[in-house]
């Protein structure tokens, strides 16, 4: 903005409007599109006076809080720009904040797309361009002075019959009516009798090839206006068709998002029913190990008379044993169904 102003000689502008071009340059990489684009050059002009209001980012297109931050920090006002005080509060943005790589090391570190080149001259990433197949450029006839409308002075030869050399006939009679001015009237009329029926059929060949002209100018300009229309309904497609493609992806990006998930939902239903598994089995391992209490303490009672409350405090504790076990296995059961719908939702 700085920089438009200081054209009309109201402003001036320094070193930081640099940082408004990465600015631009950042929201172009994300986006595919410039922040400012207008149909005119008065229009880009206007939002980029206007950024506060103009500046907009796509809904259909994914971007991080913190690259919002960076570049609404870089297209702002140049007193509150940043980048305005030195490049390192530009470094110590949270955008660059990352494990693979920092200031120090950025330089060694490998880039998260290399591309495959064949050799140095490989331009096999960049789109073709096709050649401009259009007629040649044609210059104006300037407004200035040049000398080249000048007549050829000096060049005494002039055609007085130029306009007569479509009907050459004609032409030498009128040539020889001019040097035969001594013939007889009657002579004359006769010969500008037939002059004017060869004129007048030259006239009607003409208006029939001027209809004819006419007729094919109309029929061209009907098949242009069909051939627009039918290029406006192909754009028209091809506008329904991006959109519909980005919202595919963007539908494919949630149903991706939505996979990761359910999978990590599946591994911890895994993890959990493994955790009951093991329990149930120290469960069991407990009850087995109780009954055979509860079996030596009767073979004991049969032979020394131990008393019946010490046997009813067994046998209560292994019938809680026997209700905790039917509750984990219960659990482990749940669980298993639960893992089972998982695995049924990622496939």
């Amino acid at each position: 903005p700085e920089v438009l102003k200081s054209q009309g000689g109201d402003g001036y502008y320094g070193r930081e409007c640099d940082w408004w071009s990465v600015g631009v340059f950042l929201f172009e990489m994300l986006v595919g599109d410039t922040p400012f684009y207008a149909d005119s050059l008065v229009g880009t002009y206007s939002k980029i006076m206007d950024h506060k209001n103009s500046l907009h980012f796509p809904e259909d297109v994914e971007i991080s809080r913190q690259a919002k931050e960076l570049i609404c920090a870089f297209l702002t006002d140049r007193d509150v720009r940043l980048g305005r005080s030195g490049v390192e509060e530009i470094k110590s943005h949270l955008f660059f904040k990352n494990d693979q790589w920092d200031w120090n090391n950025i330089r060694d570190t490998a880039a998260p797309v290399v591309p495959e080149l064949s050799s140095d001259i490989d331009s096999s990433n960049f789109d073709d361009i096709e050649d401009d197949k259009g007629q040649g450029e044609t210059f104006p006839v300037p407004k200035a002075f040049v000398g080249n409308q000048l007549p050829f002075i000096g060049f005494t030869y002039f055609r007085e019959n130029l306009l007569l050399s479509d009907f050459p006939e004609l032409g030498k009679k009128v040539e020889l009516c001019k040097n035969n001015g001594t013939k007889k009237n009657e002579l004359r009329k006769n010969e500008d009798g037939e002059e004017l029926i060869q004129f007048q059929e030259k006239i009607n060949k003409l208006e029939d090839q001027l209809r004819n002209e006419i007729q094919t100018k109309d029929d061209l300009e009907q098949k242009y206006r069909a051939i627009n229309n039918r290029l406006e309904k192909i754009m028209k497609e091809l506008d329904e068709e991006t959109s519909s493609r980005k919202h595919l992806e963007s539908s494919f990006r949630q149903l991706e998002r939505e996979k990761a998930l359910l999978q990590h939902k599946n591994a911890e239903y895994q993890r959990k029913a493994e955790h009951e598994a093991d329990r149930k089995r120290n469960l069991e391992n407990d009850v087995n190990s109780l009954k055979d209490q509860l079996e030596d303490m009767k073979k004991r009672n049969q032979n020394s008379q131990i008393s019946n409350e010490k046997i009813t405090q067994l046998q209560r504790q292994l019938d809680e044993a026997n209700a905790l076990m039917r509750t984990e296995s219960d659990t482990a059961a749940r669980l298993r169904k639960n893992q089972t719908e998982s695995t049924k939702q990622i496939q």
